[in-house]
């Protein structure tokens, strides 16, 4: 596939990236961390190493319980259906997010973040 951007990167190599795609999939995280976390800070983070470029959106917020961790990259999944009138959303953001990053050739990860909250990592291959 043909991407309209390198990003290069100090003696990494490159990703090679539709710019369009990133910046929804990026705005798309930092979205969900603003509406859904109750955050008061969200951090944005890039890091590379000869294998990925890894953008990654931290909050310290409620988080997300384990049992729905597996299931948020899912098409309408919802973590509090009850909270939906009040954050908004149609539970498709991660997805989205996720079929961006599979499309580069990449993935998206949903860990803990410390103490609390989440951080989802964005990594796209060199």
């Amino acid at each position: 596939a043909k991407y309209p951007c390198v990003c290069t990167v100090k003696s990494s190599g490159a990703v090679r990236c539709d710019p369009q795609l990133i910046e929804q999939a990026v705005s798309n995280l930092i979205g969900n961390a603003v509406r859904h976390s109750g955050s008061d800070e969200i951090s944005v983070t890039v890091e590379c190493d000869a294998k990925a470029a890894r953008i990654a959106v931290e909050d310290h917020g409620i988080g997300i319980p384990p049992e729905h961790a597996a299931q948020v990259f899912e098409r309408f999944h919802r973590v509090d259906p009850a909270r939906a009138a009040e954050t908004g959303g149609a539970g498709l953001g991660l997805a989205i997010v996720r079929r961006i990053a599979r499309l580069h050739g990449g993935d998206v990860t949903l860990k803990p973040a410390v103490p609390h909250g989440c951080r989802f990592e964005l990594a796209l291959p060199m």
